[in-house]
């Protein structure tokens, strides 16, 4: 059992924790933005066991191996600066209307970005995505960067394409 999962029991927001892996693995939907939210305390700096300083080395490179992130050195720099770069990129989507107003092949390449391959998407389901993940990113308190890491897990574990499926590590 890893440091992780044996402190995770312990945390205060576990239940909420367990009932979205639950609705993840088991049932094969995905959490709400309300939802995912709610697990906040768990990706922050000071309690949070999933906060990018308290994670495993192995847990930092797979989630480099998600994002599409190669390098060999400051793993969790690059990965706070990717977070960083999504959030404001979101923001910036925010301030120009939203998701509706992009384009087909825009919005390919912001899921893309995101950990879904929405090649063969339709528009409906592209935007359902990037809206729930948007309205997560939002929302967020300053230092989740970890948590809006985690986005592609948690919103898009069940889409047939994911494009990390490729990049996985076993």
């Amino acid at each position: 059992m890893t440091r992780s999962s044996t402190s995770a029991r312990n945390h205060p927001a576990y239940p909420v924790f367990k009932k979205t892996l639950k609705k993840i693995t088991v049932k094969g939907t995905h959490p709400s933005p309300q939802e995912i939210l709610q697990l906040q305390d768990m990706f922050c700096r000071k309690k949070g066991i999933f906060h990018l300083n308290t994670i495993s080395s192995l847990h930092v490179r797979h989630l480099m191996k998600v994002h599409g992130l190669r390098d060999f050195f400051w793993w969790r720099h690059k990965l706070t600066q990717y977070a960083n770069l999504l959030r404001h990129v979101d923001l910036a989507i925010l301030r120009e209307g939203g998701v509706g107003y992009m384009g087909d092949e825009d919005m390919r390449e912001v899921c893309l970005w995101r950990g879904l391959n929405a090649q063969e998407m339709p528009r409906s389901d592209m935007r359902q995505y990037l809206e729930c993940w948007i309205d997560v990113s939002e929302q967020l308190q300053p230092g989740m960067q970890s948590l809006l890491l985690h986005l592609p897990i948690l919103l898009g574990y069940n889409h047939p394409s994911r494009h990390w499926d490729d990049l996985t590590v076993t």
